[in-house]
């Protein structure tokens, strides 16, 4: 007989993890995590020869966006790139287990 009881019983336990709500991240946090993105994607966008710079909505002046980008002036070698990315990963953990 299949009711309420027999499915709950047979379904498998769900774990619910907290998903954090754009609501309940503050600005910093929301500013490193744009930061993380931004320079992610500036990785896939041009494998890394340009950085950004991003200046505050409120200080822009009339006709000029509120970002730059140049290109980087030193190009990393193959060996600072794997540590850099050994880096990123480990903070990654970090975050995902705190």
């Amino acid at each position: 007989m299949l009711n309420r009881r027999t499915i709950l019983t047979g379904a498998p336990a769900l774990v619910l993890l907290p998903v954090p709500s754009p609501a309940a991240e503050n600005a910093a946090q929301r500013v490193q995590r744009l930061c993380r993105e931004l320079s992610d994607a500036l990785d896939e966008w041009t494998g890394g020869d340009f950085m950004a710079e991003v200046f505050p909505a409120s200080v822009v002046l009339e006709g000029f966006k509120p970002y730059a980008f140049d290109q980087r002036r030193y190009a990393l070698d193959p060996t600072r790139r794997v540590l850099i990315d050994c880096a990123r990963q480990f903070q990654d953990l970090r975050e995902r287990d705190a």
